[in-house]
């Protein structure tokens, strides 16, 4: 079944349903004529084919109005088409170009010339110019309203070829006028050669093309045009040194195929200008001569006789490249093994210094060592939080942590240099929060801290046993998060994404958290500071809820160990230590409690205290025997006075 396009004066037929594709499965002539007729009210004048597809297209002239559908322009229409309809897409595009063009170049005394270069005296006839394709009188339409153009005084011929025609003898005119050319330079791809190795382990097609010859300006001796040679007809020739070179200049028409094949069976080079970039605009004498003379861009070698010596020199290039290529990603490769193999050895090196740091009475011997107050005071007079210690040190800048000693200095050293400069010395962003990031933080004590000294070779991820199983350590990154954790806990940061969040107090002492704070403070306290094992210590005593049957929650490794609850075992020590620590702090607060005045005391976790009428003692709710009553609401009588 065929497909019509219709079209009249210079617009597309679209039927009211919106395709401008109609189907057909009669005959084609007489036939065809009065199906048209009848059906949409139209003459036929004639009908053409597109090439490449089965569509017919109809130029017709309307009897009367129009029937069943509506005319709309050539652009619209071209928008309605498919992107698989390549060759009616191609079809309506240059039909556009023969429609819109108007003829600017003229030829006057044998030379070409635009419109705008004549005198405005010569307008009509009295330009005295002929067309450069069909050679017929030419008439200079110079008005003040549409663009000035020349139009033929008879009949029009084909506006496109004579355009052309023109294009070609203003081209021919400027290089005989410079007597040069600038020729682009011959490359070759490795899609040219077609090239790839027998071995592809590397990414060798991304090799860039390769320039065998250089742009040239070459002095051109004599320029013909538009001379049949063989079978075609090129625009330009021009000799060059003695030898014939063509010259193709394309607007809207390239060198297809077939005639490629012509040109490479004489063997002549041929050059084509691709000028499709101005179509559509004013083509002046100046942007022609600009083109053929300084560019090089859009020029491009149809055929040119160094092509097979250039595929065999870029053959051996790219084998040599990519040689090199391979050479050096096996050095690559060497040398990464090499660093794996020092990595692997300095590691296991690592593993046993680690695991004999870890032995108790050699961990507590490595704290002792690094303990400084001289190296600590010469860090603190340099720090902006020096000035706002009163009495004694904030307990949070000299936390115990398993593994400080990843850091060759005292502890105080490098958690004061973080929390002041990640925290006290701070200032709100832009929006009106102060951020943090892990990833910062360790970035800046690697490489920005000199004051704080790194023991490298205890920093490599090594795998020890603690003497309650086995533990994956990195030491340098777990001591550094083990911190961060510590001040999200007492509230000086606030975690908000997975490795960042907000700092909640700048230029201050006071943790946030006071209770978790103080809850810290006498966990350290009251845990062995020196014992390998403090981080698992310190987290039972805070989080003794942690506990499970058979095991702890462990921070290093993410999950729960299977942990022997003897006597001796940190968890125990831990929940002793929490509750212990919590009775501590809430006798502290009952002491400063006027027990006269009537108003129950609780501490900060919801303990109640009274005073036993029988020893006089400040004791918790768990110790009392009885309490309360009328005019005894703050008193009664312990466990112990009661003989309970």
């Amino acid at each position: 079944m065929k497909q019509l396009l219709i079209i009249s004066k210079k617009k597309v037929f679209r039927t009211y349903a919106g395709s401008i594709l109609i189907p057909y499965d009669g005959a084609d002539g007489d036939s065809l004529k009065e199906w048209v007729s009848a059906r949409y009210n139209m003459s036929m004048v004639k009908t053409q084919k597109v090439a490449k597809s089965d569509i017919v297209v109809l130029t017709v002239v309307e009897k009367q109005h129009c029937v069943q559908g509506e005319y709309i322009s050539i652009a619209k229409a071209i928008e309605l088409i498919d992107n698989e309809n390549e060759p009616l897409r191609n079809y309506l595009n240059n039909l556009r170009v023969e429609f819109d063009i108007q003829l600017e170049y003229g030829v006057q005394n044998g030379k070409i010339i635009n419109i705008m270069d004549l005198p405005v005296e010569s307008k009509g006839l009295q330009c005295d110019c002929v067309c450069p394709g069909c050679g017929g009188r030419l008439v200079a339409r110079k008005g003040a309203k549409k663009k000035h153009h020349f139009a033929h005084y008879n009949e029009p011929c084909n506006l496109v070829a004579a355009q052309q025609t023109a294009l070609h003898m203003l081209a021919k005119e400027i290089i005989e006028e410079e007597k040069s050319f600038l020729f682009p330079g011959y490359s070759v791809s490795r899609k040219d050669l077609k090239w790839a190795p027998d071995y592809q382990p590397y990414d060798y097609y991304q090799m860039p093309e390769l320039q065998y010859r250089e742009p040239y300006r070459a002095k051109c001796e004599s320029v013909t045009l538009e001379r049949k040679i063989s079978d075609f007809v090129p625009d330009i020739i021009v000799s060059v040194r003695g030898k014939i070179c063509l010259i193709e200049i394309a607007v809207t028409h390239f060198v297809d195929e077939e005639k490629q094949k012509k040109i490479e069976s004489v063997g002549l080079p041929m050059v084509e200008v691709d000028l499709s970039s101005l179509h559509g605009q004013s083509l002046s004498r100046e942007v022609i001569r600009d083109v053929l003379v300084n560019q090089t861009n859009g020029k491009t070698w149809v055929y040119n006789p160094l092509r097979k010596e250039a595929l065999v020199w870029a053959a051996s290039e790219y084998q040599r490249r990519y040689d090199a290529l391979v050479e050096a990603e096996e050095k690559k490769l060497a040398e990464r093994k090499r660093k794996a193999e020092q990595s692997k050895q300095k590691r296991t090196e690592a593993t046993t210094v680690v695991e004999e740091l870890m032995r108790p009475e050699n961990y507590k011997k490595a704290i002792l060592e690094l303990r400084s107050d001289k190296a600590f005071n010469a860090v603190l007079s340099n720090l902006s939080f020096r000035r706002a210690i009163s009495d004694q040190l904030p307990f949070f800048v000299d936390i115990p942590i398993t593994g400080e000693m990843v850091f060759a200095c005292d502890r105080r050293v490098w958690q004061s240099a973080i929390f002041d400069k990640f925290i006290y010395n701070r200032a709100e962003g832009s929006d009106g929060y102060t951020r943090y990031s892990n990833d910062k933080i360790h970035g800046c004590v690697k490489k920005y801290m000199p004051f704080v000294p790194i023991n490298w070779k205890l920093a490599y991820g090594v795998n020890v046993n603690l003497g309650n199983g086995w533990r994956k350590l990195t030491l340098l990154y777990d001591v550094i998060e083990k911190y961060i954790e510590y001040l999200i806990y007492i509230g000086f940061l606030e975690k908000v994404d997975y490795r960042a969040g907000i700092v909640t107090r700048t230029h201050s002492l006071i943790p946030p958290n006071e209770k978790e704070a103080r809850l810290l403070e006498n966990a350290i306290r009251r845990c062995d500071c020196y014992s390998p094992l403090i981080d698992d210590e310190i987290e039972a005593t805070l989080c003794p809820s942690e506990v499970c049957s058979g095991g702890y929650y462990n921070t290093r490794g993410g999950g729960f160990e299977a942990q022997d609850h003897s006597s001796g075992d940190p968890i125990l020590r831990g929940i002793e230590n929490r509750q212990d620590a919590e009775r501590e702090i809430g006798y502290g607060d009952a002491q400063n409690h006027n027990f006269e005045s009537g108003e129950p005391f609780f501490d900060c976790f919801g303990k109640r205290w009274v005073v036993c009428k029988c020893c006089g003692q400040i004791k918790r709710e768990d110790e009392m025997k009885s309490y309360g009553g009328r005019g005894s609401e703050n008193k009664g009588i312990c466990n112990e006075c009661s003989g309970w």
